[in-house]
């Protein structure tokens, strides 16, 4: 039993917070780290879900987006040991699903709009 993995919310919960701690020079660990990431994820998922305040979310989001893809630049070897992705590492790459949401946002929020093919006349 004790050589069991460990589940997937509590090994990336580790991965965030080690990779906050890295990108902070150290200044934010443990529990200050932790909770620094449920804010910005709480704000960012607020001002989604609202549509209130869109382009700083979408400013956060950006910020938010290099910071969760900056574990497969500083711990490759732990995200990638045998050449396939760890559990941890397939949890980052879903990040890839959200930044095509965010782009979909985005171009909502800058006024973008869908134009058809012309009519062939």
């Amino acid at each position: 039993m004790s050589s069991q993995a460990p589940a997937v919310p509590a090994l990336t919960a580790a991965v965030r917070t080690q990779t906050v701690s890295v990108l902070s020079f150290g200044l934010l660990t443990g529990y200050a780290a932790a909770l620094t990431t449920t804010i910005t994820e709480t704000v960012l998922g607020g001002i989604l879900i609202t549509g209130v305040g869109l382009r700083l979310g979408l400013l956060i989001m950006a910020g938010w987006l290099a910071g969760i893809m900056s574990p497969i630049v500083l711990f490759f070897a732990d995200m990638f040991p045998d050449g396939a992705p760890t559990l941890a590492a397939q949890y980052v790459l879903k990040a890839v699903i959200l930044a095509a949401a965010g782009m979909v946002v985005a171009g909502k929020a800058l006024g973008a709009r869908f134009v058809g093919p012309a009519d062939p006349a």
